[in-house]
């Protein structure tokens, strides 16, 4: 077998390795039947963000908000899957003063931060298990 033939061969199972490794890496072993959890957003303070973005961890799931007045919340579903990390990032915009975030998993609160001063930027994340 030429040697070109051996590296392609070592790929192709690498890869297949990869892909069997991420497909299995999703299952929920635990026995549960992958309900949702419901998630909060929350950032509080005096005036605008100039943007907040928040994302359930999921791939794809990222979304912004531009020029928002807050305070300001969101909440969706996010299916229960433990390698799904809720996050939010926001900056506050000119002037002085606290922005906080604050991230609740089915009305529990998961994390909490405060950022001061202009253009200060605030951000928090936390796991779906409580």
């Amino acid at each position: 077998m030429s040697t070109r033939r051996k590296r392609l061969t070592i790929a192709v199972a690498a890869a297949a390795l990869i892909v069997g490794v991420a497909c299995s890496s999703g299952s929920n072993d635990d026995g549960d039947s992958g309900s949702d959890r419901t998630v909060r957003y929350e950032i509080t303070g005096a005036g605008q963000a100039t943007n907040v973005t928040y994302s359930s961890g999921a791939i794809g799931s990222q979304s912004q908000e531009t020029s928002v007045t807050l305070p300001w919340e969101k909440e969706v579903k996010v299916p229960e899957d433990k390698s799904n990390v809720p996050t939010v990032v926001a900056q506050r915009g000119a002037g002085t003063g606290d922005i906080t975030c604050r991230i609740t998993v089915d009305g529990k609160e998961a994390a909490k931060a405060t950022s001061s001063g202009e253009y200060a930027v605030v951000t928090c994340a936390s796991e779906l298990e409580l």
